[in-house]
């Protein structure tokens, strides 16, 4: 230990003395690190980082689908949910909802201006199955979600900051919807972005009556959620879905033909959808970019070295070995590369917040990327091996 404070020492002096080729060192890795760092954050975000949910590996989509019709992400008519709800099928609980940005929304008046809201309509089971809690209130209740008894809604935590300023007596307002009164019974927590972050406001589903969209068995406009029994596989679900829909389909032979197979997958692999691929690609990319920064540095502490072999062989006079000589110089090495790992940490977080900024919607879970003790630690792990990598040839040629 006191060996290496000493090389921590002589490297920091030896870095005071030459203050351009420091700075120069630095930024060229600070780049390389701050692009991969901020890659980084996004991937680990959306790919990495588990749902804000209760045991989210548990959660997943269930679709339909229909060969003879080309469709495999298909939805489900009311009749079907109800009859897939009743079969269980290897799931704990089941959930439907409905939400297409701009045409699922309710007009809200009564605090302030009249506001166009978009509102996703939810079953009785939506917010258990899902595993959330209100951050305010409550979540609505199974009897909420009965014609006629519809009468509750829960916000998001963006609406009800924009809308009621954040007014921590919300819960029990009373507000108009579509000309009707509703009571607010909760707030979500930010974290809560589901089925998309466009969400202002859920409602029982009930809501949506015959006359807006037939009930019908052939008619299918309910997308589900669904969390598994403990112990069972996505796989055993799709299967046992699967069989369900065939049993249907011999049932209901005009409503259901064709639609007898099922799909199910990972709520995050649903949400990440096919931006999987392109963040990795990219994530590649730019690791191709800190390896250029790491031969340029490479380059740059073998042009040091030649001026540094009076230096050296003084050291080697006085009885340093070649294997002190290398840690020597690795731990000046290193030292440069962990300073530009901790100029790249800046660059990187604010390259963040512009990716998030420049991809307007795009990349899912926004406000899952950030900064954090996972990202910190990649970009320490990146600096120490680009010291490394960049500084062991240079050490062994300059010893």
């Amino acid at each position: 230990m006191e060996t290496l404070m000493q090389d921590l020492r002589y490297a920091l002096r030896t870095m005071r003395a030459r203050p351009m080729f420091t700075i120069i060192a630095v930024l060229t890795l600070a780049l390389g690190i701050g692009a991969n760092t901020a890659i980084f954050s996004v991937v680990n975000g959306v790919l990495l980082r588990p749902l804000p949910y209760a045991q989210p590996d548990e959660l997943v989509r269930v679709l339909g689908g229909n060969a003879k019709q080309g469709v495999k992400n298909g939805s489900f008519s009311p009749q079907d949910f109800d009859d897939l709800v009743a079969a269980k099928a290897g799931y704990a609980s089941l959930a439907a909802y409905m939400f297409i940005p701009g045409q699922t929304g309710m007009n809200m008046t009564g605090e302030g201006e009249p506001l166009r809201t978009e509102v996703a309509s939810v079953s009785r089971d939506f917010f258990s199955t899902l595993g959330v809690s209100a951050k305010l209130g409550r979540a609505l209740l199974p009897e909420e979600v009965v014609v006629g008894n519809d009468r509750e809604v829960v916000l998001s935590d963006a609406f009800w900051r924009k809308r009621f300023g954040a007014d921590l007596r919300v819960v029990g307002k009373t507000a108009s919807f579509d000309g009707k009164p509703f009571t607010i019974v909760g707030v979500m927590p930010p974290t809560f972005q589901f089925p998309s972050r466009d969400v202002d406001v859920w409602a029982p589903i009930s809501l949506i009556g015959d006359d807006a969209i037939p009930h019908r068995r052939g008619i299918r406009w309910m997308d589900v959620v669904a969390r598994l029994r403990p112990g069972v596989t996505s796989i055993a679900a799709q299967s046992a879905t699967t069989d369900v829909l065939k049993r249907l389909e011999k049932a209901y032979p005009d409503e259901n033909e064709g639609w007898n197979t099922a799909e199910v997958t990972s709520l995050q692999t649903s949400i990440v959808g096919n931006v999987r691929p392109a963040l990795l690609v990219l994530l590649g990319a730019v690791a191709l970019v800190l390896l250029i920064a790491c031969a340029n540095l490479a380059n740059l502490l073998l042009a040091r070295a030649t001026t540094r072999s009076s230096e050296l062989a003084i050291r080697t006079a006085l009885g340093a070995d070649r294997s002190r000589l290398v840690r020597q110089l690795l731990t000046e090495y290193v030292l440069l590369a962990l300073s530009g790992g901790a100029v790249g940490l800046l660059i990187g977080a604010y390259g963040v917040q512009a990716l998030v900024a420049l991809s307007a919607g795009s990349i899912p879970r926004p406000d899952e990327i950030r900064p954090d003790i996972t990202v910190a630690l990649f970009t320490f792990a990146a600096s120490l091996l680009t010291g490394l990598v960049a500084g062991l040839l240079p050490a062994l040629k300059a010893s």
